[in-house]
C-alpha cells in the first residue's frame, strides 16, 4: 500500500513537473508571440513608408515628364514662330537686317536652351557650358546626340497627344 501511494505521488510530481514545464514552455512561446507580432507590425509600418515613397517618386516623375513636355512644346513653337517670321521678309536688304536681328536672337536662344538642358541633364551639360563661356566660343555640342538620346528617352514614356499638347499651351 506504502508503495502504491508512494508511485501515485511520484507520479503526481512528475505530472506536476511536466505540467509546469509545458506552461513555461506556453509561456515563451506567448512571448516569442508577441515579439513575432511586434516585429511585423514595424515591417508592416516600413512597407507602407516604402510604397508611399514609391508612389510619391512615381507622381513626381510624371510631374517632371510632363513640365519638360510642356518646356519643349513651347520650345518648338517658337521656332515655328520665328521661321513664319523670317518668311515675312521681302527685299534683300530687311533680310540682311532681320539676319542680324535673328541671329543675335539665335544665339541668345540656344544659350537658353542649352542652359535647360544643363538643368536637366546635370553636370556635364554644366561643366561643358562654362567652360565654353570661359573660353568664349561658338558651340560645338553634339546636338543630334542629344536629340537622338532625347527622342530615345522620350519614346520609352508614354506619349502626350496633340490635343494635350494644345490644352498645356492653352493654359500657358
Amino acid at each position: 500500500m506504502k508503495t502504491k501511494r508512494a508511485l501515485k505521488k511520484k507520479q503526481k510530481q512528475e505530472e506536476n513537473l511536466l505540467i509546469r514545464q509545458q506552461a513555461e514552455r506556453i509561456e515563451e512561446l506567448r512571448e516569442e508571440n508577441r515579439n513575432l507580432e511586434q516585429s511585423l507590425e514595424s515591417y508592416r509600418k516600413r512597407e507602407k513608408e516604402i510604397v508611399s515613397t514609391l508612389e510619391f517618386a512615381r507622381k513626381k516623375s510624371d510631374e517632371y515628364v510632363a513640365m519638360v513636355r510642356v518646356k519643349y512644346a513651347l520650345e518648338c513653337d517658337r521656332i515655328s514662330r520665328f521661321r513664319a517670321k523670317l518668311k515675312a521678309y521681302r527685299t534683300k536688304e530687311e533680310l540682311m537686317r532681320g539676319y542680324d536681328e535673328a541671329y543675335a536672337e539665335l544665339k541668345e536662344w540656344q544659350s537658353e536652351l542649352e542652359q535647360a538642358i544643363a538643368r536637366d541633364f546635370g553636370s556635364p551639360m554644366r561643366d561643358y557650358l562654362g567652360e565654353r563661356k570661359r573660353l568664349d566660343d561658338d558651340p560645338s555640342l553634339d546636338y543630334g546626340a542629344i536629340i537622338e538620346t532625347e527622342r530615345t528617352d522620350l519614346e520609352n514614356a508614354s506619349q502626350i497627344t496633340e490635343s494635350e499638347l494644345k490644352e498645356l499651351l492653352e493654359q500657358l
